[in-house]
């Protein structure tokens, strides 16, 4: 099973591959939450790496 796109146009059926950065450089905690969750379904080691507090931005997301 294909993993889902990270975004739909509004009204479309199309992906949008646009991901937004914040002014420190990072991925928008949404666009890497994305991300991680898309990585994740594919790759069984990374089901098992990676984790919200590895990002400071999923953090700073969670907390805020």
């Amino acid at each position: 099973m294909a993993p889902a796109p990270l975004h739909h146009s509004p009204g479309g059926a199309t992906a949008s591959t646009v991901l937004k950065w914040c002014g420190n450089g990072e991925l928008s905690a949404l666009d890497l939450q994305r991300v991680v969750h898309r990585l994740q379904q594919v790759d069984p080691v990374a089901q098992k790496a990676l984790h919200p507090s590895h990002f400071s931005t999923l953090q700073a997301a969670q907390l805020g």
